[in-house]
Formats: structure tokens, sequence, C-alpha cells
């Protein structure tokens, strides 16, 4: 006899999910309650949220022919359908790394800024090259990036050599911008100047004020 933790009834036969929520059901065997394996059946994320994926699957299909239909009908500028199919592709890569790196946050954060980085460049290059890009959003994704990163480690209380790297790296990243300041090739020095001056500012603080622990976590991590 088998019997269902969820809706508290035993259950005769040899199915393995309860008739009545298809909760995985327990084996019982002299009045006790025996997993039928050594380990509960956890189900992935995958399975937990399949309505949810399908559900996006078949939006992102209705968008995509959609754009299409209304570019066909109205083509006088362009095929910006492709602009479309292109988001989309942006929008889903995203979530397979965000889904993939679920369990690092920091490490999550700082993927998604490459993304962002990546497709922003690209963006402004099949859209006429105006520069917008490095301009604005890296300067301002990565101000935003290091801010998020200290806010995250606050909330959550992450692994401090993890928070240790990501920041660092988070802080190196918001320094890039001085190259486009160097060879000159921005439109407005603004952002990137703000980038990088709250960059250098942002490590110092984090060299100073964390420096002794950074070390002794370094020397605990590798046994010096």
């Amino acid at each position: 006899m088998k019997y269902c933790s969820q809706c508290k009834v035993k259950v005769i036969g040899e199915d393995d999910r309860c008739p009545l929520c298809q909760n995985k059901l327990i084996r019982v065997v002299g009045g006790e309650e025996t997993p039928e394996s050594a380990f509960p059946y956890v189900p992935d994320l995958t399975e937990r949220y399949q309505f949810v994926l399908r559900i996006m699957i078949f939006l992102s299909i209705v968008v995509i022919v959609l754009s299409f239909t209304a570019n066909f009908i109205w083509p006088g500028k362009g095929w910006w359908s492709l602009f479309v199919v292109f988001a989309v592709i942006c929008i889903w890569i995203s979530l397979a790394i965000a889904f993939k790196k679920r369990k690092n946050i920091s490490k999550n954060i700082l993927w998604q800024m490459l993304l962002i980085s990546a497709i922003s460049l690209l963006g402004d290059r099949f859209t006429g090259g105006r520069g917008w890009s490095i301009d604005y959003v890296l300067p301002v994704l990565y101000m935003s990036v290091m801010l998020v990163l200290v806010v995250v480690n606050k909330v959550l209380k992450l692994d401090p050599f993890d928070y240790m790297i990501y920041t660092l790296l988070g802080g190196i990243f918001g320094i890039i911008p001085i190259l486009f300041l160097i060879f000159g090739i921005l439109n407005n020095v603004y952002p990137s100047l703000f980038c990088v001056a709250g960059s250098i500012i942002f490590l110092s603080a984090v060299l100073v004020f964390q420096g002794g622990d950074m070390i002794a976590e370094l020397k605990r991590r590798f046994h010096w």
C-alpha cells in the first residue's frame, strides 16, 4: 500500500503518483512510511515551470510571426522585423544564462552584464554606428553592476570569496571606459568620465576597508 503525504490518504495499487494531486506516493511497510528511493523526488525548474516555459515559447513565436507580417504589409522602413527576432533571441539567451548561473548570483550578474554589453555594441553597429552604446549604455551599465553587487552582497550575505572576486571584476570593468576617453571615440565624455572616477573610488574603498578581509580569505582558501 502507498501513501500520499499531501492528501493524507492511502492508495491501493501500483500507481506511483496520487490520483488526486499527482504527488509522488510513499510506500507504507508495516505501518511505517518508507520512501521508495533513498532520496526524495525533487522536480527541477524546467519541470516545475514547464507551463510557463511553454507560454513564453508560444508568445515568442507569436511576436516573431506578427512582426514579419506587419513588416511585409508595411515594408517602407526596411526589415525591422529582424531586430525583433534579434531581441527575442537575446531575451532567451539572457534567460538561459540566468537559469544556468542561478546558484551564483554574482556570476549571473556579470554574465548578464557581458551579454548586455555585446547586445548594445551589436545594436549600435547595425543601427548606423552612432556611438550610443559606448557613450551611454556601457558606462551606465558598469556603474549599475558595481552598485548591484554591493547591494546583493549586503542583502543575501554572499560567500566572501565570490563577493571579493566578482566585486573586483566589476570594478575593473568600470575602468574600461577610460580607453574610450584615451582614444577620443566618444561623442559625450561625461558618462564614461563619471564611470571611471566612480570605479576608481569604488575599488579604493574596497581595498582600503576590506583589503585585510580579502587577504585573510585568500590565505584561508589557498592555505598560505
